[in-house]
């Protein structure tokens, strides 16, 4: 079997948990307005990936038995944790099983390191990692960029109370981050899948460092794989390296961009038909358009965890199946986990024709992928608080909602549709305006 090279350029984030409990003590002084104690256990997962490094982490956990990939990251953060994020990438990330491979690697070594709130244990990580992982960063001397998340238990609920950003200052315009020849002399010589991960703003996806990618792989043609937080692709001031990316296989929107403006309840569909809104996203970006940006497969989020996509010039929605209570724990990598999940079935030898032309094939398909992208970016919740499933059958240690997708047909009759609604009335314009279309 030939193994596929992937390369993975975005933002990296080391994302930690704080799950807290109320804490009255009588000898503690200048508690604030409120004491907290730390409700993990020692050996608790407290920290994963985030970002390009959550779309690493996945596609690796996903093919870790095929073992098809060999997978290169790009992004920035201090070269001195390069080790650390790849032994993030292929530990234990959950409270009861280990991976397939750990035994075979630092099961014993680095999963202590992982999961323990100790920074101390940094030293005494292991120097084995899957030889399929290689991580180079854009800059040595950057800061490593953690998201710290803290949580409020209340009655075994969760309520997220804050969220703190150890981030190093943004560079300014004319500071981006570059690739430099010693990076590009680092990548392999021929690469099949370029993903992009772009978390908008963050210096990382910018015109000199996607053009130089671009370039080295010109002639290799690899299928590319989008997925950003930028709300200026839907406009004309789309950003200069989103314009510029050529056999773009799938275009992944979250709730940064489908969200934003579509109030009430920012919501994809009503009455379970896409809203007009949507319509005009997916027939923007469609293959079938005259824009230069163009994808042959687009999917776009809600920040309900709604999913709308367009695959094969096929339409389909989903809802849960019931209103999401965790949203703070099941939506923090819902987007990316379903970027990533996505990415592997269409480039996966067990499924290599996804999407194919099948409604119904895609539809299931589809509804599988959802249910695993809700495992795989749900935060791991501690050991203490239990796993017994909710009354609507969802457990709160991962395991997605029951999810329904809908077929609402090929796109040609539900442009057929929309544009007869719009003839019926003189009062609306063609399109709302939203999206930038002339």
């Amino acid at each position: 079997m030939t193994t596929k090279n992937i390369l993975i350029v975005g933002d990296w984030f080391i994302d930690e948990y704080w799950f807290l409990a109320r804490h009255y003590s009588e000898v503690s002084s200048h508690t604030g307005p409120m004491h907290y104690r730390i409700f993990s256990d020692m050996h608790e997962p407290v920290r994963g990936l985030c970002g390009a490094g959550l779309v690493t982490r996945v596609l690796y956990e996903l093919d870790v038995e095929a073992q098809s990939f060999s997978l290169f990251g790009i992004g920035v953060w201090n070269a001195s944790d390069t080790q650390y994020l790849r032994h993030l990438i292929h530990a234990p990330n959950n409270n009861n099983n280990k991976r397939p491979d750990s035994d075979d690697f630092c099961h014993s070594t680095c999963a202590p390191f992982i999961v323990c709130i100790d920074e101390r244990m940094r030293n005494s990580v292991g120097d084995q990692v899957p030889d399929r992982i290689h991580l180079t960063t854009l800059d040595n001397n950057s800061a490593t960029v953690r998201i710290i998340r803290q949580y409020d238990i209340r009655n075994n609920e969760f309520y997220q109370i804050n969220r703190i950003d150890w981030a190093p200052q943004r560079k300014s315009k004319d500071k981006d981050t570059t690739l430099s020849q010693e990076v590009t002399n680092q990548l392999p010589h021929k690469i099949d899948v370029i993903v992009i991960d772009d978390h908008h703003k963050k210096g990382v996806i910018n015109p000199d460092v996607i053009k130089g990618i671009l370039d080295k792989y010109r002639d290799n043609r690899p299928a590319t794989y989008v997925r950003t937080k930028n709300r200026d692709v839907i406009t004309d001031a789309s950003p200069e390296w989103f314009k510029n990316i050529p056999n773009m296989k799938l275009l992944v929107l979250g709730p940064e961009v489908c969200s934003r403006y579509v109030p009430p309840g920012r919501i994809l569909t009503r009455s379970g038909q896409i809203t007009r809104y949507v319509y005009e996203l997916l027939d923007h970006f469609r293959p079938a358009n005259t824009q230069p940006r163009q994808s042959e497969n687009i999917v776009l989020v809600s920040d309900e965890l709604e999913v709308a996509a367009l695959l094969s010039d096929n339409c389909f929605v989903t809802k849960a199946g019931r209103a999401i209570k965790d949203t703070d724990l099941e939506g923090v990598g819902f987007t990316t986990s379903l970027f990533a999940s996505l990415i592997y079935t269409m480039q996966a030898d067990t499924d290599p024709e996804f999407p194919g032309s099948d409604p119904g094939k895609i539809k299931t398909r589809l509804e599988k992928l959802i249910a695993t992208a809700y495992d795989k970016a749900h935060v791991p919740t501690p050991k203490s608080l239990g796993s017994a499933p909710k009354e609507d059958g969802h457990s709160s240690q991962g395991t997605g909602p029951k999810i329904e997708v809908r077929h609402l047909g090929a796109w040609t009759k539900i442009s057929k549709d929309w544009h007869s609604a719009v003839e019926y009335d003189p009062e609306q314009p063609p399109h709302m305006g939203i999206v930038g279309l002339p």
